[in-house]
């Protein structure tokens, strides 16, 4: 498995013409990987400061230690471009929600994306209320994932007395903004009913196929996908979500999203 991963990085750095860098097996010019390069290096926006950047640039370590204690109160720590200068340009960003027992993110709304939400830890009532004021509310348990469509006035809430939630959010944007209501949420112009879905509600923004993904270990590499394909709901929003599994030794080979960067 090392020696694909190590061809793959041998192709990625090929080339000795005025095509280096973009050759392929052989040394070869690959259209292929020139688009590639141009495409994935159109929007990498070099953080402030950096001169010369490095593996440093694109790694966050802030979030170190946050879930070896369960706060008293409701708790949001990011990874925005705020937090993480690195996300500029890439249109993606992370949070991580704790919610002690009874724990409650009140009403509020993302005005620049959508936000995917999957459960980690307990259980979590959520709920938004689209532009006619209609609520649409669902109970998630672990694993589970919900998608909070862009603009819209949301809450969670962690209805068990006695056990903590934690829950883990994907932004289409790198800064998705906050907004708590009262304020008016922006105009819904990217929802997107599903196909064969003529009365949304709950139900249709809840992705349950992730259930029972961390029970075993899988043998080989495995990646377990949330998004349009497997969760028609996530169509206009921006954002999906995958489950990563390695095994002892296991490699995810060189590859590339060239429609989105990945967190």
């Amino acid at each position: 498995m090392m020696a694909i991963v190590a061809e793959g990085l041998r192709i990625l750095k090929a080339g000795t013409s005025e095509h280096q860098g973009i050759a392929g097996h052989g040394g070869q010019y690959n259209p292929h990987l020139a688009y590639l390069k141009a495409e994935t290096t159109a929007d990498f926006i070099v953080p402030p400061n950096v001169t010369t950047p490095d593996k440093s640039v694109s790694t966050y370590t802030g979030l170190r230690g946050v879930l070896d204690s369960i706060p008293p109160n409701f708790k949001v720590t990011k990874a925005s471009k705020a937090e993480f200068p690195a996300l500029d340009g890439h249109s993606v960003s992370m949070a991580v929600l704790q919610f002690p027992a009874s724990g409650v993110n009140p009403p509020h709304t993302h005005p620049r994306a959508a936000e995917l939400l999957f459960v980690v830890e307990g259980s979590l009532e959520v709920g938004f209320v689209d532009t006619t004021n209609k609520l649409f509310t669902q109970t998630l348990q672990t694993v589970d994932i919900f998608v909070f469509p862009k603009g819209l006035v949301h809450y969670q809430y962690n209805v068990d007395p006695k056990e903590p939630s934690t829950v883990v959010s994907a932004f289409g944007s790198a800064s998705a903004a906050l907004l708590h209501f009262p304020q008016l949420s922006l105009p819904l112009d990217d929802f997107i009913v599903p196909p064969n879905v003529t009365t949304p509600d709950g139900i249709v923004f809840t992705y349950t196929s992730l259930c029972g993904v961390l029970d075993s270990i899988p043998p080989n590499f495995e990646v377990t996908k949330a998004s349009k394909a497997e969760f028609p709901a996530l169509d206009g929003h921006s954002v999906s979500i995958a489950v990563l599994q390695f095994p002892a030794g296991g490699v995810d080979p060189p590859h590339t999203r060239p429609r989105a960067a990945e967190l």
